[in-house]
């Protein structure tokens, strides 16, 4: 065979001999690629955690908000925070729980318009029901179950991060005891008796807000998933969508990403901020409960 100049592999297959896959590297391994390399590798291990994480962070946005398409902006901006400020994630042994928090805090933010819409047009829907001199109905099932969700995700964001992060990813990533373990490099059993002291909080903070959970640890540990992950069914496509199209490759690996209004408007009135805040909480949270 004759030898001529050696040629430089390029694409999926340069990047696999160039620095390996992305299999079995943990979430501060993927980061830290992330952060060092803004190149095809570095984008390779962002679409790992988008995609290892974004079920999860989808579930959040969908339980939050009830429209579709502000659940998926809420997304997009959840992973933007993450390409822009997850340099500065101090523990990232628990970036599935910090992720949460951004998540709680960016649909928040997107949530405040839509109760403001609601509120107007329930008004208006009374107001009609008046002159019609019928009664108002009773919500529906389904409305029920939406704010039940709503509250077990208020109050899973407010439990410390020691015992908010093996929730995360047991009972919202499916994660068994053994793999949560190695994810947060705990002893199994640190994990087991943190879950349960996390459904003891969890359990007393929902009855004070008319939410009535099992007391048995397996009951309550189905109920809480269920209500956790209500919502599922995520489209992998779209996942990917989000690294290749969407607003993490547009600001992060300068390509042609595109924002849809509604993220442009959330990314207007300050990610950065946002970030800012959910950092600071975490560490008057840590520091108090450490």
């Amino acid at each position: 065979m004759a030898n001529g100049p050696a040629r430089a592999i390029s694409g999926p297959a340069g990047v696999l001999f160039g620095v390996g896959t992305c299999a079995g590297m943990t979430d501060g391994q993927l980061l830290e690629r992330f952060m060092a390399a803004r190149d095809e590798a570095g984008e390779l291990a962002f679409e790992s955690l988008v995609a290892r994480h974004g079920p999860m962070v989808m579930r959040v946005c969908r339980n939050m908000l009830e429209d579709a398409h502000d659940a998926h902006d809420a997304f997009q901006a959840v992973f933007l925070v993450l390409a822009r400020r997850g340099g500065a994630i101090r523990d990232r042994r628990c970036i599935a729980s910090w992720l949460y928090g951004v998540a709680m805090r960016v649909a928040a933010r997107a949530r405040f318009t839509a109760i403001r819409r609601e509120i107007r047009d329930r008004r208006t829907a009374e107001a009609a029901v008046l002159c019609a001199g019928t009664s108002v109905q009773g919500q529906d099932e389904n409305t029920i179950a939406t704010e039940c969700a709503q509250v077990v995700h208020q109050e899973l964001n407010r439990l410390p991060e020691k015992y908010r992060a093996p929730i995360v990813l047991c009972y919202l990533e499916g994660l068994t005891h053994d793999e949560a373990a190695l994810r947060l490099s705990w002893p199994v059993g640190t994990v087991r008796s943190r879950l349960a002291r996390a459904r003891d909080t969890l359990r007393a903070r929902l009855t004070r807000r008319g939410v009535t959970a099992p007391a048995a640890v397996g009951p309550m540990a189905n109920w809480l998933a269920k209500r956790a992950r209500r919502g599922v069914g995520i489209d992998r496509d779209r996942l990917r969508a989000v690294v290749r199209c969407d607003a993490a490759r547009a600001f992060t690996f300068g390509g042609p990403g595109r924002l849809s209004p509604a993220l442009g408007t959330l990314h207007g009135r300050g990610i950065g901020p946002l970030y800012f805040t959910v950092a600071r909480s975490r560490r008057v949270d840590n520091d108090d409960h450490q």
